[in-house]
């Protein structure tokens, strides 16, 4: 059975040509998640920097039980059809960075501390029957990146609507001054 499905090639920051990875110090990251009674993470995606310390908070906010598994395993997914069993026996064998359980008190907290590992995408997921398959999963990325893009856009393409947009407002401002001086005289009349 194949519990596990590789992500080949992903990657969700927008990279930047010729721009190198800036040495940063070590840092907190303190990362704060909700886990919702409409079964779901909010935010269901977070980004860590590799070597960094991660505050995590999980806080309930439904009043049945939920957990917080957090997966060591670098760019690999879930198959979405895993069961609970499934991915419980899968958890046995291959430790997890982070195992939370959250009782059904909403607003009752649970707490991990642990070094953000090697760049790369990890998943997380509810290992609660039916939670997980009904959307309850999500994405840690481990980035050097010191930002992260919104855009999914690579930049060259990023670049190439901002110069479109600026020669376009330079026409529209040429053509607007073109019109408030009226009509050129003609030149170079019959002679």
């Amino acid at each position: 059975m194949l519990l596990l499905v590789p992500v080949a090639g992903a990657s969700p920051s927008v990279s930047r040509p010729g721009a190198s990875a800036m040495a940063r110090p070590l840092a907190n990251d303190t990362i704060n998640i909700n886990a919702l009674s409409n079964l779901g993470y909010d935010p269901n995606t977070f980004t860590v920097h590799p070597g960094d310390l991660v505050h995590l908070t999980v806080t309930q906010e439904a009043n049945f039980a939920h957990t917080f598994v957090l997966s060591r395993l670098a760019n690999f997914t879930f198959d979405p059809a895993a069961s609970a069993s499934n991915l419980t026996m899968f958890f046995r064998a291959n430790a997890p960075l982070v195992n939370l359980t959250l009782d059904s008190t909403p607003g009752s907290k649970a707490f991990a501390n642990f070094t953000a590992p090697a760049a790369g995408s990890y998943e997380f997921v509810c290992i609660q029957p039916q939670h997980f398959q009904s959307g309850m999963h999500g994405e840690m990325i481990s980035t050097t990146s010191t930002s992260m893009a919104s855009a999914s856009l690579p930049t060259t393409e990023i670049v190439g609507i901002g110069a479109a947009i600026g020669i376009l407002v330079v026409v529209v401002i040429v053509l607007m001054a073109r019109r408030r001086k009226g009509p050129s005289p003609p030149t170079g009349g019959p002679g």
